[in-house]
């Protein structure tokens, strides 16, 4: 609901600081156009010739919950010695006031204030009492220390830098380069893993050298002399404790889509007419009466992966408004471009410009949209991903317990193969022998990967990360905690939430309510994938609903965009002048004559190499904009016309 900022001076203070939190609170204005606030803290001498630390706070506000002035922010409680900088929404915040009112005044209706509050009753531990999304920053005057908290899935950002002498914080990389010492410059460790594994999300490092973000289910206290950074919840594991596990299934994911459409602004649903958006559609219905729900989709009108018809039944079952989004690029490098400057990252895939779009357009009706996101990597969404790890338990169990059931696995077997021939060969060797050849080294080798000069690819390959906990009994939940946590989850987390609020829209995800979450991570794996049938538990609680014809698709492809042909039409124009300009060249990255011949080859068969190439033009836009520019050229406003961006961005290829 909002983009927060701050610094926090350790040691002398800078006069310049005001004018920077200006700045950085200017770059966050599309996450809260609604208002602004500002706060200057601690301004002043402590006695004995020292000097109290400088605290700035500011927030730009995107009103959801008591649109009044009395929600602005930074929020102070009854004494003003807690102050508080807040993004994001606690969903359960009116059951929590009613407990807390017991012992405290409140002046607002906001959930805002519910988080002051809960600190003062509770101290840190509040946050495990929070139902929510939420990333924000709590100066305590009294211990004289900030502290800080991301919700446990990371949904919401939080980017900070820390030294000695500052500590800066903000929603955005773009805002927080402001307050950081010296020009941006590149991480080449984190930007390998991106243009390597297409991942740049896995640890508490960006592709920014020393900015870091604090990681999901972490809280992080600054004060002048110490930092402290602790874990407050981690995914459990065990069996769940249900007599009726489909039942309680249903009942939590009722409440997290009833909390989740408490607003006091319109509503409405990214409906695909897959199983997740519509199961959010369907339980949302229940709360909400008819013509209150607005629905969008994005329909790529003679593709063969276009939903818009799924999309249409399902808002005509409901009886709810459909807006579809028809997308092609006008000018595909500078949409790129565009998204980039939104994402402070170079892009996973194609599927932001399009995603990207559909928010603007949901955003001149509502201000909260609803989304399936989180689904797929609780529940076996995945399937070409999953059915290996699912085969090697099954058939583990099955042989131990010799009962001669392994005619049907080994058809489900085949069956996986001829639908997914590359991806099921991948994943069995992913599975047996994953220290066969590093994963980083075996994905040079199949990815087209070794356009990359020596000198690149030695840093790259000796990149090593800590080993993942295997918490959880069997193959499969062990790689969908992975996915969940570490592996695919958070990167969709972090250009969701990018993409919805650049177009002023709170994402909102009823998937990854944290006590569905919990649940689902104790269920056995027969819940989640069952041979080629992915979230058998979540088809079981709403097989009453959906109707049948959504409830038995076997054909979703997830949101797939037409990838090689924007590629193939854009590479004469735009995509090879800027990969073999100079300036590229130059950066040590690329080796020239490997890039030219699949550059070649996928001129002439627009083959697999379409996703290659797309992180390759990524990461050239990004070091344009980010390095070169120093993240000071400004994001064009949606109304501004694509012509003038793409003139803009085209002039600079040769170089």
């Amino acid at each position: 609901m909002c983009g927060i900022a701050g610094i926090f001076r350790r040691r002398e203070p800078d006069g310049e600081d005001p004018a920077r939190l200006a700045g950085m609170a200017g770059r966050l204005r599309h996450r809260g156009p609604d208002d602004f606030g500002y706060a200057h803290l601690n301004s002043r001498a402590a006695g004995r010739g020292a000097q109290l630390p400088d605290v700035l706070l500011a927030n730009r506000r995107l009103s959801i919950l008591d649109l009044s002035p009395s929600g602005r922010q930074p929020m102070r409680n009854e004494t003003g010695d807690i102050v508080l900088v807040f993004n994001g929404e606690i969903f359960n915040y009116l059951e929590l006031r009613r407990e807390l009112a017991a012992h405290h005044v409140f002046a607002s209706h906001t959930d805002t204030e519910v988080i002051l509050h809960a600190y003062e009753e509770w101290g840190r531990d509040c946050v495990n009492r929070f139902n929510g999304m939420w990333a924000f920053a709590l100066w305590d005057e009294r211990r004289q220390e900030l502290f800080c908290s991301r919700d446990r899935f990371g949904i919401k950002p939080f980017y900070y830098f820390l030294d000695e002498a500052i500590f800066a914080f903000a929603s955005e990389v773009k805002a927080l380069l402001l307050a950081v010492p010296g020009r941006p410059r590149p991480d080449y460790g984190v930007l390998s893993d991106y243009l390597i594994d297409g991942c740049a999300n896995r640890t508490s490092e960006t592709c920014f050298e020393g900015i870091r973000r604090l990681e999901p289910a972490h809280n992080l206290v600054v004060s002048r002399s110490k930092t402290e950074i602790a874990r407050y919840w981690d995914y459990p594991h065990g069996e769940a404790p249900a007599a009726d596990p489909v039942g309680a299934f249903r009942e939590l994911l009722e409440d997290a889509v009833r909390l989740r459409l408490r607003s006091d602004v319109p509503v409405g649903i990214a409906l695909s007419g897959g199983l997740d958006s519509t199961s959010t559609l369907a339980l949302a219905r229940k709360f909400q009466d008819s013509g209150e729900l607005r629905a969008y989709s994005v329909t790529f009108p003679g593709e063969p992966f276009d939903e818009s018809k799924w999309a249409k039944l399902a808002a005509e079952r409901y009886e709810c408004d459909l807006t579809l989004v028809e997308y092609e690029p006008r000018d595909f490098v500078a949409e790129v471009s565009d998204a980039i400057w939104m994402l402070d990252y170079p892009a996973a895939d194609t599927q932001i410009m399009p995603r990207a779009r559909l928010m603007q357009v949901a955003g001149r009706d509502v201000r909260v949209i609803l989304e399936g996101q989180g689904a797929d990597e609780l529940l076996g969404g995945y399937v070409s991903r999953y059915f290996p790890p699912y085969f090697l338990d099954e058939f583990r169990a099955r042989a131990n317990h010799r009962e001669g059931r392994l005619g049907g696995l080994l058809q489900e077997l085949r069956q996986a193969y001829r639908r997914y021939p590359r991806r099921t060969c991948e994943g069995f060797f992913r599975e047996l022998a994953p220290g066969f050849l590093p994963a980083r080294r075996l994905r040079l080798v199949w990815d087209a990967n070794t356009c990359f000069t020596k000198e690149f690819l030695r840093e790259a390959c000796g990149r090593r990360y800590p080993d993942f906990p295997r918490h959880f009994h069997g193959r499969l939940n062990h790689l969908l905690h992975f996915d969940h946590a570490t592996g695919i989850l958070p990167q969709l987390l972090k250009f969701g939430d990018s993409l919805s609020m650049a177009a002023s829209v709170e994402s909102r995800l009823p998937f990854l309510d944290y006590r569905l979450v919990e649940f689902v991570s104790r269920l056995e794996q027969g819940h989640k994938l069952q041979g080629l049938v992915s979230k058998g538990i979540l088809r079981a609680a709403l097989g009453d609903v959906l109707p049948e014809e959504i409830l038995n698709r076997r054909d979703k492809v997830g949101f797939t965009t037409p990838t090689s042909r924007w590629i193939s039409d854009s590479m004469d124009s735009s995509i090879r002048p800027l990969l073999l300009s100079r300036r590229c060249l130059e950066r040590g990255i690329f080796d020239r004559q490997k890039i030219e011949k699949v550059l070649a080859r996928h001129r002439r068969t627009r083959g697999s190499e379409a996703m290659v190439i797309f992180r390759w033009l990524c990461t050239e836009l990004w070091l344009r904009r980010f390095i070169d520019d120093g993240g000071t050229v400004e994001q064009p406003t949606p109304t501004a016309s694509v012509g003038a961006a793409a003139t803009a961005f085209r002039s600079g290829f040769g170089n």
